[in-house]
């Protein structure tokens, strides 16, 4: 189970983190902003968040323990990537580090609500599909889908880049075996085969698209907490499948812009496996005998 840090939330522990973030910034956007009110989040995440309004701006504090830093980076890493693309609207990233015991990442504060322009939020996750694309799959950082790194060494081959950087480190720990396992080769060597023939140019993906992922500020789409890495731009559609459908108006109008693919609802419960994996390892319990029964659904599949 995800845990969180005993991190004693007082104005004065949050004034130091926020001075020592601020310190980050470029020396031009430098201040001593004093923090006058603050309000803590209950995310049910790995993570203790805050909204901070200070005498300048307001921001949104994410605190961890102290070795959770490479997941702050990851996320800073992803945001700004993203935010390069100038199309789908995300939280801007200040500066993460590590103050005392604690991690933390101090991002732009936004206040989010759970509905808006869906049809919007599809034609925007569509123009950072289509937007500055890679020619090889993969990301120059190592990145988080929960707890859990995600490697991104450049491949050449999607096929073999999911199996094996995405798939195969979620197999070994649902199994709790190696790679070597016999199984765990014959089930990589068959997703590798189901996806041979399927090379889409390499995008920018969320790469964690849903609900909890997603919102909105007067309207507009707002992304955060993304994994992203260059990928087949159906992974994002797949997860956003998921656990709950997003509504019919995303997908229409992500498919104004990019018309699916022959063959996504095939490929469709891979992509998916992942997450159930995912989630497998990271909750058990309820997630095991579906995470189970979709291997084996797609272990008979050709």
């Amino acid at each position: 189970m995800y845990t969180t840090p005993a991190f004693q939330a007082s104005r004065d522990n949050l004034q130091a983190i926020l001075s020592d973030a601020l310190k980050k910034l470029p020396l031009e956007q430098q201040s001593l902003w004093q923090v006058r009110h603050m309000q803590h989040h209950n995310s049910g995440g790995q993570s203790q968040n805050f909204s901070l309004q200070t005498d300048g701006p307001s921001f949104f504090l994410k605190i961890n323990e102290r070795a959770k830093l490479p997941l702050f980076c990851s996320q800073m890493h992803c945001l700004t990537e993203l935010l390069k693309k100038n199309a789908l609207r995300c939280c801007r990233p200040f500066a993460c580090g590590q103050f005392s015991e604690y991690a933390y990442l101090l991002l732009e504060h936004l206040d989010l609500q759970a509905t808006g322009n869906w049809h919007l939020a599809g034609q925007q996750l569509a123009r950072l599909h289509s937007s500055g694309v890679s020619d090889r799959y993969g990301f120059p950082h190592e990145t988080f889908c929960g707890k859990s790194a995600q490697p991104n060494d450049w491949e050449d081959n999607r096929g073999h880049f999911f199996a094996v950087k995405r798939l195969a480190q979620q197999l070994m720990r649902f199994h709790q075996t190696s790679i070597r396992d016999a199984h765990i080769t014959r089930t990589i060597d068959h997703i590798r085969q189901l996806l041979k023939d399927h090379q889409p140019t390499p995008a920018l993906l969320h790469g964690d698209l849903s609900h909890e992922h997603l919102g909105f500020s007067d309207g507009t789409p707002i992304a955060h907490s993304p994994a992203s890495y260059f990928g087949d731009r159906e992974v994002d559609l797949a997860m956003s499948e998921l656990c709950s459908r997003l509504p019919e108006a995303f997908y229409q109008g992500h498919e104004s812009i990019l018309p699916l693919h022959e063959g996504y609802s095939q490929r469709r419960p891979i992509y998916q496996l992942y997450q159930r994996l995912n989630l497998a390892n990271h909750f058990a319990e309820k997630y095991c005998q579906p995470a189970e029964q979709a291997l084996k659904e797609l272990l008979v599949s050709r």
